[in-house]
């Protein structure tokens, strides 16, 4: 009776072809409700983890009865290898079964079955030769970790646990019928994500775990079936659970391209167009790749520029100007455009003509960027009030496109408004300044002609300026009219010219 005992317990409780009564735990033979539904299912795992633990226990017994660890380890060495190597092997085929049936039921459309092979690979593998794992209560525990590593700590390439079902029926049923109604939500309520296919089928898997009618299991097999046999050849008859988009699409396309497989790359394209992809979204999602990846420091800017020119069909000057745009907001607040960098040396007064010279080759024009140099000038002497006239005329003579005497009005222009806050474009906007404030215009007048005005033209420019509102104040302000008259001859006068002449000449008009 002894030595059939003994091979019945080798037959039955090292080869786990038993039925589950004979291998059930103390913990699994509870009658309570907890210990029934958190066992579950777990009588195989049971069996594995004490096949492991009765090594341990020979060991230890060994050391009560007076041995060292190391004579008690060299007593069991070929028994713990033996059931080691047993342990390893069937984790190792249970994770190469898992990964492929894994992958040949995923229908994520821009994945190859390689690529769902080798994901699940690695989820199954950790799961699977881990000993823990193995038992009621713990396995639950390690779930729910993995959930949360996954969802908090990790970062989202190294998150290999995407979902954490679980082994207990307490928490996969209450999971299924919450995510079931999560599903049919955001469905029926017009949000993007799920198909029909995808309620359908988690309503059927809430409904097939209360029943135990496998229902959503023959769902699920039938639809694998024809995706990886009717679906390849008609990529537009494929059922999946997400609806495709192009975030999606672009990974698996940007993948193909930089690994430089043309294959996948046109198998990645056939679905994009059967899927009807958003072309604009499509390039949107890969310039967000290829930027992920430069901030990452996984590329160079030159190779960023090189992707975005063949990967997202940027032009040259586009993408170079992409790569700029993108460098600046790692390290600014404030947004960035092409003129940035010219903008920041006109202020700084260093490294202009670099800047200049960036801009024109990589596509704006030498007159675009002279415009431009003036408009910062403009600003910064201007309303800024930051730059001196002195120094805003000399740059825009250097990089401005102006002759001496151009920069030197525009000086005077920009130095009425930083002193009044009036924006003007006057060429005798400092003579009108010294009218407002009753001071003499003379050396304002002589610069003008000292910079090439003549003085028939100042005196026109006079004219239009201070005629009608000399005629507007005879009557509302005589006094102040008064004072004007006798400026504007004065005026008229340093340029030789009749200036009380020409005055009352505007009276005689007006009366007419």
């Amino acid at each position: 009776m002894q030595a059939v005992t003994r091979k019945f317990e080798e037959v039955i409780y090292k080869t786990q072809v038993v039925d589950s009564m004979l291998t059930r735990s103390q913990f699994m033979r509870g009658t309570s409700f907890i210990s029934k539904w958190l066992s579950s299912f777990m009588s195989e795992p049971t069996t594995t983890y004490n096949m492991l633990l009765d090594t341990v226990f020979k060991i230890q017994n060994d050391v009560r009865k007076g041995l060292n660890g190391g004579q008690a380890f060299a007593k069991h060495f070929r028994e713990v290898m033996r059931t080691t190597a047993v342990y390893m092997a069937s984790a190792a085929v249970m994770t190469l079964l898992e990964a492929l049936i894994g992958a040949w039921r995923d229908d994520d459309d821009y994945e190859t079955f390689m690529e769902k092979f080798q994901a699940g690979l690695l989820n199954n593998a950790i799961d699977e030769f881990l000993p823990f794992n193995l038992l009621p209560v713990a396995s639950d525990i390690y779930d729910y970790a993995k959930k949360l590593i996954g969802d908090y700590v990790l970062p989202d390439e190294w998150n290999v646990y995407s979902y954490a079902g679980g082994d207990s029926p307490i928490y996969s049923a209450l999971d299924t019928f919450m995510s079931a109604a999560d599903v049919a939500d955001k469905y029926f309520s017009g949000q993007n994500g799920y198909t029909l296919y995808a309620v359908i089928y988690k309503g059927f898997n809430a409904l097939s775990q209360v029943s135990g009618i496998p229902i959503a299991p023959a769902m699920r097999e039938v639809v694998a079936l024809w995706n990886n046999t009717v679906a390849p050849f008609a990529p537009e008859m494929r059922i999946e659970t997400y609806e495709s988009n192009e975030t999606r699409g672009a990974e698996a396309l940007y993948a193909a391209m930089v690994s430089g497989d043309p294959g996948r790359e046109a198998t990645v394209r056939r679905q994009l167009a059967a899927n009807d992809a958003d072309q604009k979204k499509l390039e949107s999602a890969l310039k967000s790749l290829i930027k992920d990846d430069l901030a990452k420091g996984n590329i160079t800017d030159a190779e960023a520029e090189a992707r975005l020119k063949r990967i997202a069909g940027m032009g040259r000057n586009d993408a170079y100007n992409k790569v700029q745009e993108w460098n600046y907001e790692s390290s600014h607040e404030d947004n960035w455009t092409q003129y940035k960098r010219l903008e920041n040396a006109v202020i700084s007064g260093t490294g202009i003509q670099e800047a200049i010279t960036e801009l024109t080759t990589h596509g704006k024009t030498a007159k675009e960027v002279q415009d431009k140099v003036r408009s910062i000038i403009s600003e910064q002497t201007g309303k800024e009030k930051k730059m001196t006239a002195t120094t805003a005329e000399r740059l825009l003579q250097q990089y401005g496109g102006m002759d001496a005497n151009e920069a030197w009005i525009r000086s005077q222009e920009l130095t009425y408004q930083a002193r009044t806050g009036k924006q003007t474009t006057s060429d005798i906007a400092m003579v009108k300044y010294a009218i407002e404030r009753h001071e003499s215009p003379k050396a304002a007048l002589d610069g003008l002609m000292a910079h090439g005005k003549e003085k028939k033209n100042i005196a026109s420019s006079i004219t239009s300026a201070y005629k009608q509102e000399y005629l507007d104040l005879r009557k509302s302000n005589p006094s102040q009219a008064a004072t004007l008259k006798g400026q504007l001859i004065s005026i008229y006068e340093y340029l030789g010219y009749d200036g009380k002449k020409k005055v009352e000449e505007w009276e005689k008009e007006k009366k007419k």
